[in-house]
């Protein structure tokens, strides 16, 4: 999608800001659409594959490529739902949303599985996308329509694709420690390793949450008063608190997480050092969610990969 959808999130609550809400309309429009547009040739190709192809693969194989694209479709719908309760501030909402989600996953994977296998799987997903959807728009205070801009999407994707690059860039570093693992100490290796992962992955989820929080508000901020200091030092005094409460946290976890995987997970003890190594790094790069924030809320995106 170009990164339009990352690009929404900073471009939205910009435009409400500057009070601009028919920009913030075209923006969101066009989004939807584009998202639409290439989630439904991917789903056209994948069901062609299916049918083109259909002496080649056995019945399993084909209904997976069929309920995969159909899969791809839900997922843009829903991403795209994330992102606009995430752009205008609807937290409430999209708190109710992760939570009905979670609740149908679990519910319909554990009787749709049991019963019919991995045609069970494919419905349960499916199901579960379509009555979070309907449970979602139906409480929807956002209208939508189809709409196409050339413009407003070369605005949005020169926004999208820094923002798109910097994700991949940063899934590959964090990626790279468990590469090297597997690569020079084993599978075994890696399996203890993940003890540390989860502690890391842990502390970092919580920092994240507080950047998907302070994007849009830096954003709206920043449209409306466009004082880049005003910002600073909303970032520094985020980063602040951050600074203050993380140690602590990350205090209780290295000395007590040890005692909980002596006591309860035995066998992975010989991750114990790596965790609390991995732990102190996190802490660093916990903080830097603000500062990216601060770029992308400036329109400086561009800086963010040197």
């Amino acid at each position: 999608n170009l990164g339009s959808m990352q690009a929404g999130a900073k471009e939205i609550p910009f435009q409400m800001g500057r009070k601009d809400h028919a920009k913030a309309d075209r923006i969101k429009n066009n989004i939807f659409t584009f998202s639409l547009l290439m989630s439904g040739v991917g789903a056209l190709l994948l069901i062609a594959g299916a049918v083109i192809f259909a002496k080649d693969f056995d019945m399993q194989f084909r209904t997976g490529l069929v309920a995969i694209g159909l899969i791809l479709i839900g997922q843009r719908v829903y991403n795209f739902t994330v992102m606009l309760l995430r752009g205008y501030k609807n937290f409430a909402l999209l708190a109710k949303l992760t939570v009905v989600t979670a609740v149908l996953d679990v519910s319909l994977a554990a009787g749709l599985i049991w019963l019919f296998g991995i045609y069970g799987l494919y419905a349960s997903v499916l199901s579960s996308m379509a009555l979070s959807m309907a449970w979602a728009w139906r409480r929807f205070p956002y209208q939508v329509r189809l709409e196409l801009d050339r413009e407003v999407l070369r605005e949005i994707s020169k926004i999208g694709l820094p923002m798109l690059a910097l994700g991949i860039v940063f899934t590959l570093l964090r990626t790279m420690d468990k590469i090297l693992v597997v690569k020079y100490m084993g599978a075994t290796e890696l399996g203890i390793y993940s003890i540390a992962l989860m502690a890391s992955n842990y502390v970092f989820g919580l920092s994240n949450i507080v950047g998907i929080l302070t994007l849009p508000r830096f954003s709206e901020n920043f449209g409306d008063k466009g004082d880049v200091k005003v910002l600073g030092g909303y970032m520094d005094q985020t980063n602040h608190v951050m600074g203050v409460l993380l140690p602590v946290g990350l205090g209780f976890l290295y000395f007590l997480t040890p005692l909980l995987i002596r006591a309860f997970l035995g066998a992975y003890t010989e991750g114990i050092p790596a965790m609390q190594i991995l732990l102190m790094g996190t802490f660093f790069l916990c903080l830097v969610h603000q500062p990216h924030n601060f770029l992308l809320a400036t329109g400086q995106q561009n800086k963010i990969l040197p």
